[in-house]
């Protein structure tokens, strides 16, 4: 199995290649993978931004702000103007859970399906 530091060595190579691999590009000449994220509350979007700038992730990672059932990521028609990658896109949101809601909840999780079936 190994020790600790060796453990934690392997796993920071990983990363390291993971990195590589994600900010490399393929043969259309976009990274290998892309992260898009959104969030609705303003003060989240500017600490998620400070995080994604620190972290060295700008490259693959995309924040927007406001609410998901007005995300446009681009043309229907051509893969070309779409802001996804298919197959190498990762969707982030935070689920409407219920805790911090003040409007219904039941649309806020229909909202979400809806994007999911229009964009993904």
């Amino acid at each position: 199995v190994g020790t600790w530091d060796e453990l934690v060595a392997k796993a920071m190579q990983r990363a390291k290649s993971g990195m590589e691999w994600a900010r490399s590009s393929s043969e259309s000449a976009r990274n290998n993978v892309k992260i898009l994220c959104n969030e609705k509350n303003p003060r989240a979007v500017g600490l998620a931004k400070t995080s994604i700038r620190n972290a060295g992730v700008n490259a693959i990672v995309s924040l927007g702000e406001g609410d998901c059932s007005d995300w446009d990521l681009g043309g229907e028609d051509s893969a070309d103007d779409r802001d996804i990658l298919e197959g190498r896109t990762i969707f982030v949101c935070n689920p409407p859970w219920g805790l911090r809601l003040t409007e219904d909840i039941d649309e806020s999780w229909v909202s979400l399906r809806e994007f999911l079936r229009r964009e993904a």
